[in-house]
């Protein structure tokens, strides 16, 4: 649960990426990349806004291998990933 409340964690920043597909793919590899580090959790900001790269967001992170647990943040335009 701690890793909930750090705020040193490694970010992937989505936001503002127009594809979804390439947020995805960006996504697929960062937490590749932090899990094999052996990072324990990351923050992926994917913003508010309509919604739409969040649940991308939440659909990776829940068929993702890697992660074993994943909850958005109190102002919804972030979630943290546990590994």
């Amino acid at each position: 649960m701690g890793a909930f409340l750090r705020d040193d964690l490694p970010i992937v920043d989505l936001h503002g990426i127009r594809l979804l597909k390439s947020a995805e793919e960006l996504l697929e590899k960062e937490l590749f990349l932090f899990s094999s580090r052996g990072e324990d959790a990351c923050r992926v900001i994917h913003g508010i806004g309509t919604g739409r790269m969040k649940n991308m967001v939440h659909a990776v992170l829940k068929k993702n291998p890697v992660v074993e647990d994943f909850r958005m943040s109190e102002d919804g335009g972030s979630t943290i990933a546990l590994f």
